[in-house]
């Protein structure tokens, strides 16, 4: 009886390499002989599939562009070194120990499949693919941190989902961009952009950014983008800052609602199709930079901006009545809507292209304004005041 005990507790984990597509049950399938199971580490080579149904623990897998479908729910403890190959299926893949992926192989999760991560989870310049109704969840504690020089994309479609709950995190670092084309929940968690473009595609449907952080770190960019349909970012209760770009484009819409709170100290731009609309209730502290390509900026309050560039067009409206004190250089678009757009700054531009100014809008002027070729036009009761210093045209022409 001591010998028995003794053996039991003398054993140790083991090594198992698929040497076969099949059943992950079938001992001969193996190598050596058994199954992985709880503390072992199962090896799934490139080009093999091994069937999977009910539930298993195991301490290590190592997918290196094989497949483990079926329906199962299979828990990793200790880590996933997912290198290529993926998941297929129903049923949840739970890594509760490291993700690690150090390579730009295609990774798949197909079927019904659900990636839960509780844990770190590293992919560097790795090509994601979701298909079918996959989703990936981020849970409390998880951490999902793209890194890599590789600009690539995490693909799904309208039926895929991105999410990061309560306590998790997003992490964009590398200098490559990566871009999440799917249905992208942010949900009480916190995003960071250290480097390069995080850049979220999704498709026609609502996407909830709430009461959550967004840290946008200098020399980096968070861009709310569209992979199909007209797409609306609710953000909602979130607290946005850092020095780096905050970019709406393609046709798309974000609503910065109800407990936003906006210390960006980078650049607000909006580019052509996109709508950006900072409702009432939502607080900014100081924009310094905004940047209006051919999109529209609508206020509900009273916002203070640095440096504005209407570049190429574009309209600001809404009922706000934005302070510009840093510079505007105005090369086409307008103004509409309601409230005082008060420029304290120096005003510039050098464009023929049309100026518009519209609704009730007033455009107050208290520095130096200086139009070169400008076109401007005036409708509904929209007015100009010069009250302090000089308003100067200048006619390129002549």
């Amino acid at each position: 009886m001591i010998f028995f005990l003794t053996s039991i507790s003398g054993l140790t984990a083991v090594d198992y390499t698929l040497l076969t597509t099949g059943d992950w049950n079938v001992t001969t399938n193996w190598s050596p002989n058994g199954v992985p199971g709880v503390g072992d580490k199962a090896i799934i080579p490139s080009g093999k599939t091994v069937t999977l149904v009910g539930d298993v623990t195991i301490d290590m897998v190592d997918l290196s562009g094989g497949t483990i479908s079926g329906n199962f729910d299979l828990t990793i403890s200790g880590t996933l070194v997912w290198t290529a190959g993926g998941f297929s299926g129903s049923g949840i893949v739970h890594v509760t120990g490291i993700l690690n992926s150090s390579s730009n192989n295609v990774h798949t999760l197909g079927g019904s499949k659900e990636l839960r991560i509780s844990n770190v989870a590293t992919f560097t310049s790795a090509l994601m693919t979701m298909t079918g109704t996959a989703k990936i969840l981020v849970l409390s504690g998880g951490s999902f941190i793209w890194t890599g020089t590789n600009s690539v994309n995490l693909t799904g479609t309208f039926s895929n989902i991105f999410e990061v709950q309560s306590g998790g995190t997003l992490t964009k670092n590398g200098t490559g961009g990566f871009n999440i084309i799917a249905q992208v929940n942010l949900l009480n968690c916190t995003t960071i952009v250290n480097t390069g473009t995080l850049t979220i595609s999704a498709p026609g449907t609502i996407q909830p950014i709430t009461n959550g952080s967004i840290q946008i770190n200098t020399g980096s960019k968070l861009n709310l983008s569209r992979n199909s349909g007209s797409p609306v970012y609710n953000i909602t209760g979130t607290a946005i800052s850092g020095g780096g770009i905050l970019e709406v484009s393609g046709t798309t819409v974000a609503n910065f609602e109800l407990g936003t709170n906006i210390t960006l100290s980078g650049t607000l731009a909006v580019s052509t199709g996109a709508v950006s609309n900072i409702k009432s209730g939502c607080a900014v502290t100081m924009m310094p930079k905004i940047l209006l390509s051919g999109g529209s900026i609508n206020d509900e309050i009273s916002i203070n901006a640095g440096e504005v560039t209407f570049e190429v067009g574009g309209t600001y409206g809404g009922t706000g009545s934005p302070t510009f004190g840093n510079g505007f250089t105005w090369t086409a678009g307008g103004f509409s809507g309601s409230g005082i757009v008060h420029v304290t700054g120096i005003l510039n531009s050098s464009s023929n292209n049309v100026h518009t100014l519209g609704g009730s809008k007033e455009l107050r002027i208290s520095n130096v304004a200086t139009f070169t070729s400008a076109l401007m036009t005036m409708t509904g009761t929209a007015k100009i005041l010069v009250p302090v210093r000089w308003f100067i045209y200048m006619d390129g022409n002549q």
